[in-house]
């Protein structure tokens, strides 16, 4: 995908989501709420952390930073939780740009590993517990939008690999907190 239509993609994205939240008659709340996260998925870069911002309560940016064992993982983007964050079980949906996928090469001679990034979209649902809801629990299924991946494996297909889905899970545990500024 272009980066040019890559961009403007987000832009509308973004536009949409704020758009959305004005709508609804939410708060502006800018970093004043945001989860700690630990997991396995995409949207914790393969095996690891996951911090979230909440701009509005049912809006919040996302970063995302682990390791898929070969290489290091990142996701950035944006969360879309239904709810308020007092509810016991919040449906989500998740869009992202970061690492989505990797051939690892080896054998006698050469050990290579080569890194795709693209855009993830994902389903999926946080359920929180506790007395005032901070801690909680994250899963869902993930769908690789764009990877050069699939075009590389397209291209090697005289080679042997392991046959790589579009569709990924995660699963993960959550910590809210509230800024106190």
């Amino acid at each position: 995908m272009p980066r040019k239509k890559f961009c403007l993609l987000i832009l509308f994205t973004l536009l949409a989501c704020l758009c959305a939240a004005q709508e609804q008659g939410l708060a502006f709340q800018p970093g004043r709420r945001g989860t700690l996260g630990f997991g396995y998925g995409i949207p914790y870069g393969g095996y690891g952390f996951s911090v979230d911002m909440y701009v509005f309560d049912q809006i919040a940016l996302t970063v995302d930073v682990g390791t898929f064992m070969y290489a290091a993982g990142y996701e950035l983007g944006i969360k879309y939780l239904r709810g308020n964050s007092a509810s016991l079980w919040r449906p989500q949906v998740v869009l992202l740009y970061g690492v989505n996928g990797i051939i690892p090469y080896t054998n006698a001679d050469v050990t290579q590993t080569e890194v795709f990034n693209g855009i993830t979209a994902g389903l999926g649902s946080q359920f929180m517990f506790g007395q005032k809801r901070k801690h909680g629990l994250d899963v869902g299924a993930t769908f690789v939008v764009s990877s050069g991946l699939f075009k590389r494996l397209e291209e090697l297909s005289g080679y042997e690999f392991d046959v790589s889905s579009r569709l990924g899970f995660y699963l993960g545990y959550r910590y809210a907190f509230e800024f106190r500024y």
